[in-house]
């Protein structure tokens, strides 16, 4: 009897799963060791304002202790039902919201046509949300929606991960994640919807753009009514759409429209990051399924998968000179591992940090200067 299609898909997407889990964890014993969190010289302080171990282990005792139950204690992420305890609302359940974080120098009127959104990783309570959400403000210099994918639990968290890389399946996060994304997109007032994500947060983003794909398809229910209760999307809305995807751990985050290179996508990650290890620089992508499209930036050398200790602090570091808008120039600290086209590096600059001090990139990634790429307006 033969089996099932599904079945088939389902039996691939686990194989898949513990072979890039195995693939991952193949390095050398003291790099495991700072995967995640980093060497020796991170774990001690003097912290910087926006790092991690700052507002989780050494912001004071009550802090550490929030922290410790948001992410000890087995809860659901849905909404809190009518009919539970109040005084069990914020320990077992746990849904995904949305914050505004506000730049502090920020005025009313800046990029009024501009929507950032951050999607963050597994771990990571509203606390900490927040302290990554401030750090991308303050370092782009924009106000930022932080879509947080609230922690359930180390246990939930990660059946999250599975259930998103492997089975591509849309989990909590990625729903609340999806309408505002949408809304931002269809808006005419708005010219560049920017997303960037870390860790489990880059596969919900890779969800979020498969719905985006389907409704950009314009794929419909029998009923004849949009899919996901949104209205359809065209080229010009896919055109908006920028994704920056720090230690992306996804397996699938294809362009929607391979010829225009549509939306723009770029990929970050440390050479001993565990995580990025699982999907941008997994050593055998066609074996694991990956398919990232976009220029894939490297850190050689480097460990630890915290977002603002190891990736976001490092870009500063290099890249921000006084109040300059924009980067310096070159992708320091990170370096061009592939190119997105050919498989062969190249010279381009990342498109994100041209965004740095509240810089503002040519209007679309080809008027960049990027070699042999369509120019979207001749879409």
């Amino acid at each position: 009897m033969p089996v099932p299609v599904r079945w088939r898909d389902h039996e691939r997407g686990a194989y898949q799963l513990v072979k890039a889990g195995l693939d991952a964890l193949a390095m050398r014993p003291d790099r495991l060791a700072a995967s995640v969190l980093g060497g020796p010289r991170s774990l001690l302080p003097p912290y910087g304002p926006h790092s991690e171990f700052r507002h989780v282990a050494y912001a004071g005792p009550l802090s550490t202790a929030n922290y410790l139950i948001d992410v000890a204690t087995p809860s659901l992420p849905i909404a809190t039902p009518p009919w539970a305890p109040s005084a069990l609302e914020v320990a077992f359940w746990h849904p995904s919201r949305l914050e505004r974080v506000a730049y502090r120098y920020e005025h009313p009127a800046s990029f009024p046509d501009e929507a950032w959104f951050f999607i963050n990783g597994i771990m990571t309570n509203d606390t900490l949300a927040r302290v990554n959400g401030r750090h991308v403000a303050t370092l782009f210099g924009r106000p930022v929606t932080v879509i947080q994918n609230a922690t359930s639990g180390l246990g939930v968290d990660l059946a999250e991960c599975v259930l998103g890389k492997a089975y591509f399946a849309t989990t909590e996060a990625a729903k609340v994640a999806l309408p505002p994304i949408h809304a931002a997109l269809t808006d005419p007032s708005v010219s560049r919807v920017v997303v960037l994500a870390h860790s489990q947060g880059t596969i919900i983003a890779a969800n979020v753009l498969e719905r985006i794909g389907q409704l950009h398809r314009k794929i419909e229910p029998p009923t004849g009514s949009s899919r996901y209760g949104l209205r359809t999307l065209d080229d010009e809305h896919i055109a908006k759409l920028e994704i920056y995807a720090f230690a992306n751990c996804a397996t699938r985050m294809p362009y929607l429209d391979a010829a225009q290179r549509r939306p723009w996508i770029e990929s970050y990650g440390n050479e001993w990051d565990v995580v990025a290890r699982l999907g941008m620089l997994a050593p055998d992508k066609p074996g694991t399924g990956v398919v990232i499209d976009g220029p894939v930036y490297q850190r050689c050398g480097a460990v630890g998968h915290l977002l603002g200790e190891h990736y976001l602090c490092p870009i500063a570091d290099a890249q921000r000179r006084g109040q300059r808008h924009g980067g310096t120039g070159g992708p320091a600290p990170f370096s061009l591992l592939d190119d997105g086209r050919s498989g062969v590096a190249d010279a381009d600059d990342p498109r994100l940090f041209g965004y740095l001090n509240g810089g503002r990139p040519a209007s679309s990634p080809q008027d960049a200067g990027i070699v042999g790429r369509p120019s979207l307006a001749s879409a």
